[in-house]
C-alpha cells in the first residue's frame, strides 16, 4: 500500500468514528428529551394533586360562580395581587403574574 492510500483508509476510518459519534449523540438527546418531558408532567402532576390546588379549585368552580353574582365581590377580583380569601388562587398556580391584566 502506497501512502496515499494509508492516507484515504485513515481519512476514511476518522469520518465513520466522527459519524458514529454524531448518531450516539442524537440518540442521547433523543432520550434526555424523554427524559424531560417525564420530569415536567410528573411536575404537572404533582401540582394538580396537591391540596392547595384542589382547594382552590373547588372555590373557583364552585364558590366563585356565586360570588360574581355580586358586584361588590366582583369589583375586589379586579384588585391585583389577590388579597383577602382570593390570595390563595395566585398561591395555588392557578393564576400567575403573567397571566394578570391591569
Amino acid at each position: 500500500m502506497t501512502a496515499e492510500w494509508i492516507s484515504a483508509v485513515a481519512a476514511a476510518g476518522t469520518f465513520l468514528v466522527i459519524l458514529a459519534s454524531a448518531i450516539a449523540a442524537l440518540v442521547q438527546l433523543r432520550h434526555m428529551r424523554g427524559s424531560n418531558q417525564i420530569v415536567a408532567l410528573t411536575e404537572c402532576r404533582e401540582t394538580m394533586e396537591s391540596a392547595e390546588f384542589g382547594d382552590a379549585l373547588t372555590f373557583v368552580s364552585y364558590e366563585l360562580p356565586k360570588r360574581l353574582n355580586d358586584p361588590r365581590e366582583a369589583e375586589r377580583l379586579l384588585i391585583i395581587p389577590f388579597v383577602d380569601e382570593y390570595r390563595a388562587i395566585g398561591r395555588s398556580g392557578i393564576s400567575s403574574r403573567a397571566w394578570e391584566c391591569s
